[in-house]
């Protein structure tokens, strides 16, 4: 029998699909079951993942938990042993924590003090009355910090002094320019008589007739710029130009003639240790003045500050001030512990911000612009750290017997070219100027830049003396502020 076209393609269709029915029903049926089972097992087992809680281990919790507190001891140990901790308080410029900043300056000062009577073979004698001779004039070279408060030799005494000063601090706040500087001549008797001699507290003077008068009353300061009516009252911007004209020989300065008189008051300002010594005076000075009244002046301390000159600036100055005075101590300490004789002169230093490192592609990264010119008697602040003269003491003249040819120092620097960085942090330095044998000097050093601190060492100046000792300058410089540990 003969089997046509078309029933040949009919039983073809049949056994194609009967052949597509068998590997279904023998090889993908299972594998499908299969291959279904797992998929729904899977989306089942990612859902009790997603709605249930990872199980965990109360013990190991707690392990963790104990790490996880010594490592953060261990930083916090390490940032104090460093001395990069910061008080929350150092990040407000509210008035009770600001009073409470001063407060710890307050404490600082004390430990110096009494660190002076305690040591038992360094001397500090940069905190006594230094005047020394320099050509006609008698310059300050130490801060003239009292371990007591004077005697007042006045009727009243000490309570009716303080009342007069209060009063004339109270007065001038509401008097113009002419009246305010009458009185302020008055107020400096006053000031005078306590201990505080205007001539080493202030930073602006003008001549009145023959007459000098002291004070450091920016608006006052800003009203006098020039010269007016026929009192021509001369401003001199700053006790530190008065430095300068007491330096000679220094190339490019000018020479301007001027009174010896004002010379000589201006030579013994306190200025030429850092531009907030004389306002580490005045701040000890309120408070052995506040120890001593306390049963007969019901005053307000913040106050008293104010009217007796007080005048810290509202920004990180307290701060870096007390981490130097902080550093001066440990310095201190470990001078009287490797034999120095004597620390005979400290400036402190104007901080200085520093920022991440830039690199530096030549032919592709863009010149920097310069910087302000790090000048004598600005505001702390205002260079960069890593700059020539950019913690410039503000009037640092330097010991004549030591500094030789570079007595230039806190002079006005030329613009620096410094990149413009993001801030990370701020430094500073102490100046110090110091006495020992070769040996005891030598060790000094060492144990200086091998402290768990930031020190480190820069201006190194060594002068051999006759009688075997040695005659040291250094800058000791150091970190005071890293942003990533402010809370």
């Amino acid at each position: 029998m003969k089997i046509g076209k078309r029933e040949q393609i009919v039983i073809l269709v049949v056994v194609v699909a009967a052949i597509i029915m068998v590997a279904h029903l023998f090889v993908f049926s299972p594998r499908a079951l299969t291959f279904a089972e797992v998929e729904k097992q899977f989306q089942e087992d990612v859902a009790k993942v997603q709605g249930a809680s990872v199980p965990r281990s109360e013990e190991a919790l707690r392990l963790a938990a104990v790490e996880t507190t010594n490592y953060q001891d261990q930083v916090s140990s390490l940032v104090v042993t460093l001395n990069l901790d910061v008080d929350p308080k150092y990040t407000s410029i509210q008035d009770a924590e600001f009073q409470s900043q001063l407060d710890d300056t307050v404490a600082l000062i004390r430990e110096l003090v009494q660190l002076s009577s305690s040591l038992k073979t360094t001397r500090l004698t940069f905190l006594e009355d230094q005047r020394v001779p320099y050509g006609p004039y008698r310059v300050q070279m130490g801060w003239n910090i009292p371990k007591e408060l004077p005697t007042v030799g006045v009727e009243g005494g000490l309570s009716d002094t303080i009342g007069k000063i209060r009063g004339k601090a109270s007065e001038m706040a509401s008097q113009g320019p002419q009246d305010r500087i009458q009185n302020y001549y008055q107020y400096n008797q006053l000031m005078k008589q306590i201990g505080l001699d205007p001539a080493e507290t202030e930073v602006w003077f003008v001549m009145y007739g023959q007459t000098p008068i002291y004070f450091s009353d920016d608006t006052l300061a800003t009203a006098l710029r020039t010269p007016s009516g026929q009192n021509r009252m001369q401003l001199l911007p700053t006790a530190n130009d008065f430095i300068r004209l007491l330096t000679p020989n220094i190339p490019g300065q000018t020479q301007t003639q001027v009174n010896a008189f004002q010379l000589q008051a201006a030579a013994a300002s306190l200025a030429k240790s850092g531009v907030l010594v004389a306002q580490l005076k005045k701040l000890w000075l309120t408070e052995l003045i506040l120890e001593k009244t306390k049963d007969t002046i019901n005053v307000d301390k913040a106050q008293l500050r104010k009217d007796l000159g007080v005048n810290f600036p509202k920004d990180e100055s307290v701060l870096a001030v007390n981490k130097q005075l902080r550093a001066l101590i440990d310095l201190a300490k470990m001078a009287d512990k490797n034999g120095i004789a004597e620390i005979s002169q400290v400036n402190l230093l104007k901080p200085a911000t520093f920022g991440k490192a830039v690199e530096r592609v030549p032919g592709q990264t863009p010149t920097p612009k310069p910087t302000a010119a790090a000048s004598v008697g600005m505001p702390m602040g205002g260079a960069m750290f890593g700059d020539p003269g950019m913690m410039d003491p503000g009037m640092g003249m330097g010991d004549p017997a030591m500094m030789g040819g570079a007595m230039g120092m806190g002079m006005p620097m030329q613009a620096q070219a410094t990149p413009v960085v993001d801030k990370i942090g701020s430094g500073t330095g102490v100046e110090i100027y110091f006495r020992g044998t070769h040996a005891s000097t030598v060790q000094y050093l060492f144990d200086v830049t091998n402290q768990p601190r930031t020190y480190s060492l820069d201006d190194l100046y060594i002068t051999p003396q006759p009688d075997g000792q040695l005659n040291t300058s250094t800058t000791v410089e150091l970190v005071y502020i890293l942003q990533s540990l402010l809370k």
